[in-house]
């Protein structure tokens, strides 16, 4: 699967060419089956789907369609009767969420996005940069939620002790984007998230964040004085991360 494949506007599906060239709403005058994927018993939540923290393949690539994920089932794949005269539609669009599947898991397997689940800015992002079309409502109520658990202060800056430079510290507020600071700091917590999670990390975040102090203690020692990251504000991190995966 190619990161070059074209795709349709997520809500292709949604409407049919009459033989005057105009386009219908296939829901003008009728009801779909219930087992049409694209009826309206399958529409997505799209406002708590976006306050997950997380998503999958199978969950991002149907609400990249505006479907369900929890309310779709392998069964509900094929219609009772292949001749229903909306049968090919409704497969179609299956086939879509498949090879946008397959798509997001050969991303993963290249490292362009995370293994397992990712959060779902970082997949609208994605999305935007291979082509893939995603709702508006979706891309609307996923800024509004991370502008909600934006910390209060835009710039990130931690109290004395947590003075920690790097390249991207030393830039002009002008020079780095909210959205970037967002991005990496968001990043940075769902890889200590999936490190507590795995298992790769034993101890507790006290005890790990105190470890982790006595070697930047030692780190100073040789003569890294910028770093001045104290456990207390590690540990703060730390517990910040293991609670996205709770």
């Amino acid at each position: 699967m190619t990161d070059k494949s074209e795709w349709p506007a997520w809500d292709y599906w949604m409407r049919e060419k009459l033989d005057d060239g105009r386009f219908l709403s296939i829901y003008y005058d009728r009801t779909l089956k219930d087992g049409d994927v694209r009826s309206e018993k399958y529409e997505a939540d799209h406002k708590k789907w976006c306050r997950e923290y997380f998503w999958d393949p199978v969950e991002a690539a149907c609400l990249s369609f505006l479907r369900d994920p929890n309310k779709l089932k392998a069964n509900d794949r094929w219609l009772d009767d292949p001749d229903e005269c909306d049968y090919e539609e409704h497969t179609q669009l299956w086939t879509q969420m498949s090879r946008l599947h397959d798509l997001i898991v050969d991303a993963q397997e290249k490292t362009h996005l995370p293994p397992e689940f990712f959060p779902p800015a970082m997949y609208v992002a994605w999305a935007k940069r291979v082509g893939v079309d995603i709702p508006k409502c979706v891309r609307i109520e996923l800024e509004r939620v991370e502008r909600e658990r934006a910390p209060p202060s835009t710039t990130f800056s931690e109290p004395a002790d947590d003075a920690i430079s790097g390249p991207d510290d030393e830039l002009p507020d002008e020079k780095v984007g909210s959205q970037d600071k967002k991005f990496r700091n968001n990043a940075k917590k769902v890889i200590l998230a999936l490190l507590l999670k795995s298992g790769l990390i034993s101890k507790g975040t006290k005890a790990l964040s105190e470890d982790l102090d006595f070697e930047l203690k030692n780190q100073r020692q040789k003569g890294h004085d910028e770093i001045t990251l104290g456990w207390q504000t590690i540990k703060r991190r730390l517990d910040e991360s293991h609670d996205l995966l709770k």
